[in-house]
This record gives C-alpha cells, sequence and structure tokens, in this order.
C-alpha cells in the first residue's frame, strides 16, 4: 500500500491551477456644486411648469361673482296716508291764534258752567296749556299733564291700526276728591276737564256727551284759525 501514495502525489502535481485575478475597486464620481444647483433649478422649473398659472377655475369664478348683479334693495312697504280728520286742514296746520282763541275759550267755558267743572283746559300733546278756565286749587297740573300726554302717545297708531277716521279716546280718574277727564282732539290736542267731588260732580254719560258736543265745536274753531 505504501508504493501508491507518490503516484497520487504525482497526479495531483500534474492539474492544471485555477488563474488569479486581481480585484479592482469601482470608481464612483459624485455631481460638482454647480451640476447640482443647475439639476435643482431644472427641477424647480419643472415643478413651476405643472402649476395651473392664475387665471384658470379660481380666477373664472370670480370673475363669475364679479359680473353677477347685486340684488335690488326690497323696497320697504309704504305706510298707508292718515285719513283726513273733520276740521284738520290739509296741510295739517291746527293752532291756537288770536283769531280762534276767544270761540276756544267760550266753548270751553260753557262747557264747564254745563258740567259744574272746577277747571278745563285744552292743552297740546306734550301736556303745556294752550287756553284754560276756571282754577286748578294749587293741584299739580304741570306734573299731572305730562303724564296723561303720554298715555295718549299711542292713540293715534291704535286708530291707524283700527282704520278709524274719527275716534274718540278718553282717560277717567275717578277719585275720593277729585274726578278727572282727558279727551282726545283730532289727535292733536287734549281737553281735560277737573272736577272737585265736594263742589259739583257729573256723571260719566253727562260728561261723554258733552264733552263730544264740546270737540266738534273746538275742531270747527282750531280749523279757522
Amino acid at each position: 500500500i505504501s508504493p501508491a501514495r507518490p503516484a497520487a502525489r504525482a497526479a495531483s502535481s500534474d492539474e492544471p491551477k485555477p488563474e488569479r485575478r486581481e480585484f479592482t475597486p469601482a470608481r464612483v464620481v459624485l455631481p460638482s456644486a454647480r451640476e447640482r444647483e443647475q439639476a435643482a433649478a431644472a427641477a424647480a422649473a419643472q415643478q413651476t411648469t405643472s402649476i395651473p398659472p392664475r387665471g384658470g377655475l379660481a380666477s373664472r369664478t370670480k370673475a363669475a361673482v364679479d359680473r353677477k348683479p347685486e340684488p335690488k334693495p326690497k323696497a320697504e312697504p309704504k305706510a298707508d296716508p292718515a285719513p283726513d280728520l273733520p276740521g284738520r286742514r290739509s296741510s295739517g296746520t291746527l293752532v291756537v291764534t288770536a283769531e280762534n282763541i276767544n270761540a276756544i275759550r267760550k266753548t270751553m267755558s260753557e262747557l264747564a258752567h254745563e258740567l259744574g267743572a272746577q277747571s278745563v283746559m285744552l292743552t297740546d300733546r306734550a301736556g303745556m296749556v294752550l287756553v284754560d278756565v276756571g282754577t286748578t286749587d294749587n293741584l299739580p297740573m304741570m306734573i299731572v299733564l305730562p303724564l296723561l300726554s303720554t298715555s295718549f302717545s299711542t292713540t293715534g297708531e291704535v286708530a291707524r291700526q283700527l282704520r278709524e277716521e274719527d275716534p274718540l279716546s278718553v282717560y277717567i280718574h275717578d277719585g275720593m276728591n277729585y274726578a278727572l277727564y282727558c279727551f282726545d282732539v283730532l289727535q292733536r290736542f287734549l281737553l281735560v276737564l277737573v272736577f272737585n267731588k265736594k263742589v259739583a260732580s257729573s256723571p260719566l254719560g253727562t260728561v261723554w256727551i258733552s264733552a263730544k258736543r264740546a270737540i266738534r265745536e273746538l275742531r270747527t274753531s282750531l280749523s279757522n284759525a
């Protein structure tokens, strides 16, 4: 067995040896700073061209809105003109003057004598006395009259809503010592009657009838100014 070993070594020495190659590393070339700047500028230009320019859908929508006509303001309903009341001039001038004050005072004096009123006063809508007859017995009428005028501040609107052409509104105070009646005259004046119950008083029905007659006479006198 030992003589065969050299033959094996000889056979192995005759086999061709594999070719040995040397390793060469790959070369990596990086772009310069100028090349990187050019590439970034090209990418930005390409991105800009991909964005739709102004004046597209948004601008067309805005232009359409601008061309849309503005809505016209809704016209407010006109209020119905107040009807002309008997004794009221078309110009609305109803005043107490030197020409009609005597007739007004006469009507008020007759009313006070007929009913036994302590005082009869004609005031404006603010409660300022224009004509008066009798005496108020030191009553605080400068305070009471403006309060009465406040209670009549809405009578004109109530009459208009109810379509009343010639309303007669009245305020009544019936106390232990005094009775007070306040009538609306043409929605411009107030006719105030004051009664001292210790002296005289009249039933409501009598006061109502006599006051309506006096108001008709006052309308005529005021319209003849």
